[in-house]
This record gives structure tokens, sequence and C-alpha cells, in this order.
């Protein structure tokens, strides 16, 4: 059945995968964009896939316990093979250009999800998956994959989002405020959902195997892990935070007031992160589908309402609102 599923996701990411990229890559080809962000783009799509794989085979590490396979590959393999493979090109070759570091974060990203799928074995993936599941499983598990999407999205690409609103919304200065404090209060909150990440197995059996006294002390233990990295984190922006957003440059500085909302936003988001998990697990995809897809919704509405008077404050308020 585990191996059915894996080949089922990869097949499906896959699939899905190339009929997305093949039209955004041609219409990139066409549009009249600048090279650079034709490139970019381009590079994002191909890409996808071994994000998308690499994700995989980190949620079914984390399910046998493997939880270095669960974070490295994913959150600091591509990273740091990338930065070593950029300083050994200037080193030989003197100069570096956006094609060559485009090129070698592609080759790099699909050699990190190749090797996180054999590191793990039989529970990895490492190529593109076939369809072997029945047709009553591959519908079971479609019908729930959609909502799933989009709250992933909401757990995961949350930064990007509020970047992206921010863009729509503010002038390019205070955008550029706005991602630089929108990045610092990510770099905390990927410590508390990795942690939150780690229970998911345990906390599985203890649900399936009806122990709500090890449910409710795996939550507290959680939440209570998740406040003080968050309180700490929070209470040392408070005091260095200025200093630490000065390090990029004197115009980062008057995102301070932001970076401490965003703090508290992530705050209450790791508090309440198990939420979606248990919602998760008790078979409530389409209500948690539904709930996300509001929350990209309102934090637009709220955003645009708050930032005539507001400015870059205004993204901080809407991530607490709905926080």
């Amino acid at each position: 059945m585990v191996r059915r599923f894996l080949d089922k996701a990869a097949y499906d990411i896959s699939k899905y995968a190339l009929v997305m990229a093949l039209p955004g890559i041609a219409f990139l080809l066409m549009a009249p964009v600048d090279t650079v962000t034709r490139l970019a783009v381009v590079s994002g799509l191909i890409i996808a896939p071994a994000t998308a794989m690499i994700r995989l085979n980190g949620a079914a590490a984390n399910a046998v316990r493997k939880y270095m396979l669960t974070i490295v590959p994913d959150f600091m393999g591509k990273s740091l093979l990338l930065l070593v493979f950029v300083a050994s090109w200037i080193a030989m070759t003197g100069e570096l250009s956006l094609a060559v570091v485009a090129v070698a974060f592609i080759v790099l990203s699909y050699l990190t999800a190749w090797a996180s799928g054999g590191l793990l074995g039989s529970n990895g993936v490492v190529g593109w998956g076939r369809d072997s599941a029945s047709l009553r499983l591959g519908n079971a598990w479609s019908a729930r994959a959609f909502p799933l999407v989009i709250v992933a999205m909401s757990l995961i690409a949350m930064a990007d989002y509020l970047t992206l609103v921010a863009t729509m919304l503010l002038p390019k200065a205070e955008v550029a405020q706005v991602g630089l404090a929108i990045r610092l209060a990510a770099l905390v909150g990927f410590f508390t959902q990795a942690s939150q990440q780690f229970i998911l197995r345990d906390l599985t059996g203890a649900l399936h195997e009806r122990k709500p006294d090890e449910v409710r002390n795996l939550l507290l233990r959680t939440n209570l892990a998740c406040a003080a990295v968050i309180g700490a984190a929070l209470i040392g922006f408070a005091v260095l935070g200025k200093w630490v957003l000065g390090i990029f440059g004197d115009d980062y500085v008057p995102a301070y007031t932001v970076l401490l909302l965003l703090m508290v936003a992530q705050g209450l988001r790791a508090l309440g992160g198990l939420n979606v998990h248990l919602l998760s697990l008790g078979g409530g995809q389409r209500k948690l589908g539904r709930a996300c897809l509001a929350v990209f919704v309102i934090i637009l509405a709220l955003a645009s309402l708050l930032a005539p008077a507001m400015g870059i404050q205004a993204i901080g308020w809407a991530a607490i609102a709905l926080s």
C-alpha cells in the first residue's frame, strides 16, 4: 500500500509538473519579458518536479523517523551544494553568470531528489513513478489531494504570498523592506514547523490507538517548545532587530515594526499549527482547503484596506489577524 502510494504520488508529480511547465515555458520564451526574468521563471518550472520529490521523500523520511533526511535535503542540502559550486566556479574562472547558476541549481536539485530517495531505499522515490494503484484507491487519494494542495500552500508558501501581496500594494522600496522582514520571520518559523513535523508519526499512532492522554502530552510539549522558540526570537528581535536589519543596509531599518508584527503572527501560527494536522488526520481535508483558500482572500482584502493608511505595517497586521 505504501509503495503504491509513493509510486502514485511520484507519477502525479511528474504528470502535473509537465502539464503546467510546458505551456509556461512556451509562453515565457515568446513573452516580452527581460532575459533575467525569463531564465529565472523557466528554471523554477524545470526544478518544480525535483522540489516536489524532495518534499515527498522528506515526508516519507519523517514517517520512518529518519529525521535528518526530513530537513537536510530540502532546507540545507541544495543551498550548501549551490554555495560550494558558486565558490568553486568563481575560484576557477574568476566570473559568474546567471545562466551558470541556473543550470547548476537545476542539476543540483535533481541530484538532491535522487540522493534523498536513494538513501531511503524502498521508502523513497527516485524517478517519475508509475500509477500502480487501483482505480478505487487512486480516486480516493485524488479526492483528498486538491484540498491538501491549498493547505500545503498556506503552510509552505505563506511567506511568498505575503511578499506577492506587498508587491501589489506597496512601492518597490517598501516591498524590499517587507520582503526582508518576512524572510527573517519565516526563518524562525521554519524551526517551529520542523519540530511539529517530527512528532507527526507519534501523534498519528496515538490517535490511531485511541490514547487521548498521549495525544494531549504530545501537543502540550510541542506547543511549549514552539512558544519558547518564538518568545526567544521575539525578545531577540525586539532588542537587536534594528541592528539585524541594518546589516542589510540602512534602508531596511524601517521594517523593524513589521518584523515584530510578523514574529507575533508566527507565534500564533505555531501555537495552532498542529490543528491543521489534526484536522487532516481526522478526514477534514475539504474543510481545511476551504479555510485556507479563505485565508488567502482575506489577507489580500485586509492588506488592501490597511495599506493606504499604514504602509508596510499593513502586511504585519493582516498576518496577525489571519493567524
